[in-house]
């Protein structure tokens, strides 16, 4: 049975992908919230993966490696795994990380990250970084990732490359699952934790002609990046979770209800 909660009676959208919904509907669920799982992005392996197989075997050569997302981690450990490549258990590189929950794969993953910086953004990592003219930093990123950071960095006079570790697809198949709740209420709260999930889902209730729920459900999202996204579709997040992970994510819902309900 569903432990009483303050989100008791409250139905929340996920649309994580399977391998990292599972946080996010812990919290909710211990909360009382009813969790819908509904990935709106798949992750795959790049289509060619020569450039990070070269990036992994030449990695002393760096100074740093930067990770702007918990996929990109475990995208590499992945290529790492079925490759047998070595990684450097000590600097160089020196490993950063955007967010706790990336910094938290990447730790269980290789090791804890060099640098953090307070605010869970690229434009946060690029500043934190501090001097880098001159710098050899390498990025493993997913293919949507935005140019902004490796431009940034490439302004201050780093010498940057940017690998593709893994793909975004839209998982549309799921669109016939959220048609059969065509005939109930939207759900309480979509929560969005990328700015891909949020364009996936976009694909998903078009092709279940489900688009109302945008406009009659609570669009909750997990950082400025995302809220952005959000905007740029026309809509306007009702929640932005101060803490970029499943928890603050969480916990922003749950702060949002209770001012709302």
């Amino acid at each position: 049975m569903r432990p009483a909660g303050p989100l008791a009676g409250v139905s929340v959208l996920v649309t994580r992908p399977q391998e990292g919904a599972g946080a996010l509907a812990a919290e909710l669920e211990g909360r009382g919230a009813e969790v819908w799982l509904a990935p709106a992005i798949a992750v795959a392996p790049p289509d060619d993966p020569g450039p990070l197989d070269a990036l992994l075997a030449g990695l002393a050569a760096y100074d740093w490696l930067l990770f702007t997302s918990a996929n990109g981690v475990r995208s590499v450990a992945r290529r790492v795994a079925e490759t047998g490549a070595a990684l450097p258990n000590c600097a160089p590189p020196k490993l950063a990380a955007v967010g706790s929950a990336t910094a938290a794969a990447l730790t269980e993953a290789w090791r804890a990250p060099d640098l953090l910086p307070e605010v869970a953004v690229g434009a946060a990592l690029a500043d934190a970084l501090g001097d880098v003219n001159g710098l050899r930093i390498a990025l493993a990123r997913g293919d949507m990732a935005s140019g902004d950071l490796p431009e940034a960095l490439r302004n201050r006079g780093a010498d940057v490359t940017h690998v593709t570790a893994y793909r975004v697809r839209t998982a549309t198949a799921e669109a016939a699952g959220l048609a059969a709740r065509a005939s109930g209420p939207p759900p309480g709260y979509i929560a969005l934790a990328s700015p891909s999930a949020a364009r996936g889902l976009d694909a998903m209730l078009h092709g279940a002609a489900l688009d109302a729920w945008w406009n009659r459900s609570r669009l909750a999202c997990i950082g400025p990046v995302t809220a952005d996204a959000v905007r740029a579709m026309g809509l306007e997040p009702h929640c932005i979770a101060t803490e970029q992970t499943a928890a603050g994510l969480a916990d922003a819902i749950h702060e949002d209800h209770r001012n709302h309900a």
